[in-house]
């Protein structure tokens, strides 16, 4: 997170940083980043929970901000909202970018992805596949086919 002094400590930190604004998640996780910048008068915008403390926070988001996807989707609302007041986009059209993209993902989550469509490459010889579930579909219409050749074999049409 933050060292104490970076917003107040020009001369002895060297990661002294001077910001217009603060925006943080959540304002007790970010208790030291907030406290600073009451000392330095940087106004702070905070997501709040019903149990955030508020205190030296100018602006709450009321919110769910514990979950990642609150958290993006949170994130994406704001962006939304930016845009909307510098007039780069307008309130009847809708914007493109999706709220996935405002969604934090691990690295061990990336690698599990990937592999996930290594082995989905590698099941379908690159023949290509049609969506994500094109392997359980292709079971289904093995099955289904076997299911009609004992059916020709059995009882000449007869359940």
């Amino acid at each position: 997170r933050y060292v104490p002094g970076t917003f107040t400590n020009r001369f002895i930190n060297p990661h002294f940083m001077e910001p217009r604004m603060i925006i943080c998640n959540d304002s007790r996780e970010d208790k030291q980043a907030v406290l600073e910048s009451a000392y330095a008068n940087i106004p702070v915008v905070a997501f709040a929970d019903t149990d955030s403390p508020l205190k030296y926070v100018d602006v709450a988001v009321p919110g769910n901000n514990k979950g990642i996807q609150s958290i993006g989707l949170l994130y994406w609302l704001l962006a939304r909202e930016v845009l909307r007041i510098r007039g780069e986009l307008s309130r009847t059209e809708e914007w493109d970018v999706m709220p996935d993209m405002f969604f934090a993902i691990d690295a061990a989550e990336i690698e599990k992805i990937e592999a996930a469509r290594e082995q989905e490459a590698k099941a379908t010889n690159g023949r290509g596949s049609k969506g994500p579930r094109a392997a359980e579909a292709a079971e289904w219409v093995a099955a289904e086919d076997d299911w009609q050749a004992e059916a020709a074999e059995g009882e000449s049409g007869q359940w």
